[in-house]
């Protein structure tokens, strides 16, 4: 059985209704639904609606009927997974209602009083959004609890999903065995000596794409260290040779042959003699430093956010270090090193920091950042490809498909708790 709901979602209702201006608009509000003994109205279930499009950066809706019944089931399931959230009968503080409207702001890149605007101009109040954010987070806690250890992966999946991650891995940084011919141009030849040695790589080309055999061709004609083994360079990958080769053959299949190529040592034609997945198993990682301010006692969002706004402004113009000033005021045990957070795998962080942390050019300073630990300025310091051992990819393998599952078993478990109440639905008046 559900708590009789609380006087914080009897207010949300309120504000849901006041929202929408005129006598008119009031006259048609009516009781969509019953939950428990509790009412859902229309309006606030358009309300939701438009909500729900604010998030996801879509136009106001104008719902059709069948849109607003799939929103009513959202609603139920919100109030009933509300309740569930809910450990005491306090209502929400205004610095928790901030907090939350702060972190939805904070999510969708916005400052509170741009996220206000966008909700004010699709006729939700701040107080409805504040309850509405609210809401929403507690629901999210919630299912972050109560969802994971529902998750079922089998060891095949895992395998399966393992073996396709590694293939994709070692083709993403393929070794490349290439054979070159190679003429070098001095500095001081003259026009004609130039033009002898275009002539040859031409020639050299057309034979080539003639047929002739392109390790005995070297072997007569390059000037290259690998002259004597055909003009095989050895497997390597594309980053360990020069960039004029490796753009040149990026895209060629086994046995491609480039055009004759010119640098400032001479002119070279290349050929993809073996290309193969790379034995080394890689994996993108970011260095990375931080300042986090917490919300509570006498610090709350806002006052977060404006302080870590002038800290970005002064680290930007150069008034200011930015490891100093996380030594000094980030509340994190990372501030003794500066903020810096070292090298970090994909998945490391929650997602609102890690999607900011991916957007940024490394020497960046972000916007403040709100995350549910608190406030954050984010720098990153370089990126790299790391080695990843076949049990750490095996151990993302599984994040990865614990992640694509939660939100099937998300609305399942979701389903189940909407089921323990009891739900009337009315027909709207005639």
């Amino acid at each position: 059985m559900m708590t009789p709901l609380s006087n914080g979602l009897r207010a949300l209702g309120l504000a849901l209704a006041l929202v929408m201006m005129g006598p008119v608009a009031l006259a048609r509000d009516y009781i969509v639904a019953v939950v428990e003994s509790e009412p859902i109205t229309n309006l606030e279930v358009q309300l939701t609606a438009r909500w729900r499009a604010l998030l996801a950066n879509l136009p106001a809706p104008n719902p059709t009927p069948a849109e607003l019944r799939s929103t009513l089931d959202q609603v139920i399931v919100d109030r009933v997974l509300y309740e569930l959230s809910r450990v005491s009968d306090r209502d929400p503080s205004a610095d928790e209602l901030d907090q939350a409207f702060g972190s939805v702001a904070g999510q969708l890149g916005l400052t509170p009083e741009a996220l206000q605007s966008r909700a004010a101009a699709r006729g939700i109040s701040a107080t409805a959004a504040r309850q509405l954010a609210w809401r929403d987070q507690q629901v999210r806690r919630l299912a972050e609890r109560m969802v994971p250890g529902r998750i079922v992966i089998s060891p095949a999946e895992v395998e399966q999903a393992f073996q396709a991650r590694k293939l994709a891995l070692a083709n993403q940084n393929p070794e490349f065995d290439l054979g070159h011919i190679f003429w070098p141009i001095p500095e001081n030849a003259s026009p004609a000596e130039r033009d002898r040695i275009q002539a040859q790589a031409r020639e050299t080309l057309q034979q080539l794409q003639n047929g002739a055999d392109f390790a005995a061709l070297a072997r007569a004609r390059s000037q290259g260290p690998e002259r004597e083994q055909g003009g095989r360079m050895g497997l390597r990958t594309l980053e360990r040779y020069p960039s004029l080769f490796a753009d040149a053959v990026r895209n060629l299949p086994v046995g491609g042959l480039t055009e004759v190529l010119s640098s400032g040592a001479g002119l070279h034609i290349l050929r993809v003699l073996e290309r193969r997945g790379s034995a080394t198993l890689t994996t993108n990682e970011t260095r990375v430093r931080h300042i986090l301010l917490r919300q509570g006692g006498s610090m709350n969002i806002n006052q977060a956010r404006a302080q870590l706004l002038s800290f970005k402004q002064a680290i930007d113009a150069g008034r200011a270090d930015f490891a100093q000033l996380a030594r000094e005021y980030s509340q994190d045990g990372s501030a003794t090193q500066g903020g810096d957070l070292g090298w970090i795998a994909p998945g490391m962080f929650v997602p609102e920091f890690e999607q900011v942390m991916d957007q940024l050019t490394p020497g960046v300073v972000s916007d403040p950042v709100v995350s549910r630990f608190g406030v954050h300025l984010i720098q990153v310091l370089a990126r790299r490809q790391a080695p990843i051992s076949e049990a750490e990819l095996r151990e993302s393998v599984r994040n990865a498909l614990r992640a694509q599952r939660f939100d099937a078993t998300y609305a399942e478990w979701a389903q189940e708790q909407r089921a323990r109440v009891y739900v009337e639905l009315r027909e709207p008046p005639q």
